[in-house]
């Protein structure tokens, strides 16, 4: 900026002094001097912040930079040896489990509560036995199917559940057939259970039994008037015939003896015979049904 204004300066004193003709020649060295200047490629002026009066500061030289020292170099140190690592066996990485999709809510089920376990009942599976004693006697031939007795329990039976009959308790039998023979000892008797009294409650029950064989000899009760006479006269005729033989009392008590088996031969000619079962005798019952016992 203080250059083009000396320029001004300049071209105004030139022009002052072209008034003067004494100064002719000073005004052609002023020309020349214009002219000069003009060949003078002009300067912009330069915008800065400095004040109008002050002179441009010189540009200051850049610090010297010192050289960087030179570092020797260390010595390297070995190289580090590798440490002998026991191998040991590197326990695989057992697989995730993958987690699931969650299934689809269900509408639960109710289960049923259970109850409590319902305890075994207490009874006689089929095929137990009892061991009885009948209270009246029995025949094959007065006796008659259909015909009912009691016996008695002689020993305890045990059953499921904790179940009892105790010894002494009655039966109810019914003679479902009999079977003469002859002789007729060796006769047969079958019996079948009609009911079972345990702590004075009847169970209807369903078993059988029989006795084979082993009946004593005995003569059929059902005698007619005509045979009783037979035995009665012979014993009074072997009475009187006693007498007659021996003369005093004794003879008569022989006599009436003979007479009397006499008349009892000539009475059998008539008479049967049949096999009979004697009250107290032993018969075992065996169950064909299972018995429920609920008191």
């Amino acid at each position: 900026f203080a250059r083009p204004l000396l320029l001004a300066l300049a071209v105004a004193a030139a022009a002052a002094c072209t008034d003067r003709p004494a100064d002719q020649p000073g005004t052609d060295s002023a020309l020349a001097r214009d002219l000069a200047l003009a060949n003078v490629v002009a300067s912009y002026p330069e915008f800065n912040d400095a004040p109008l009066g002050e002179a441009p500061q010189p540009e200051r030289a850049a610090p010297e930079v010192p050289p960087a020292p030179v570092i020797a170099p260390r010595a390297s140190a070995p190289p580090p040896q590798p440490r002998a690592v026991s191998q040991r066996a590197t326990p695989r990485p057992q697989p995730r489990p993958q987690p699931q999709a969650p299934e689809p809510a269900r509408e639960r089920e109710t289960a049923p509560t259970p109850g409590p376990a319902r305890a075994e009942a207490a009874g006689f599976a089929a095929g137990t036995r009892l061991a009885l004693t009948t209270d009246a006697r029995v025949c094959t031939v007065s006796g008659r199917p259909g015909d009912k007795l009691t016996a008695t329990l002689r020993d305890p039976v045990r059953g499921t559940g904790g179940a009892l009959i105790p010894a002494g308790s009655l039966l109810v039998l019914e003679v479902a057939s009999v079977e003469p023979a002859e002789p007729a000892e060796s006769g047969a008797i079958v019996f079948r259970v009609r009911s079972l009294d345990v702590n004075r409650t009847a169970y209807p029950s369903r078993g059988s039994g029989a006795t084979r064989g082993g009946l004593q000899r005995a003569q059929v009760p059902a005698v007619n008037a005509s045979d009783r006479r037979k035995v009665v006269t012979g014993a009074v005729a072997g009475a009187i015939l006693g007498r007659v033989i021996g003369g005093d009392t004794r003879g008569a008590v022989v006599g009436a003896a003979a007479g009397g088996a006499a008349g009892a031969v000539s009475a059998t000619r008539g008479q049967q015979f049949e096999g009979c079962l004697p009250a107290g005798s032993p018969v075992t019952i065996v169950l064909e049904e299972g018995l429920v016992i609920t008191a």
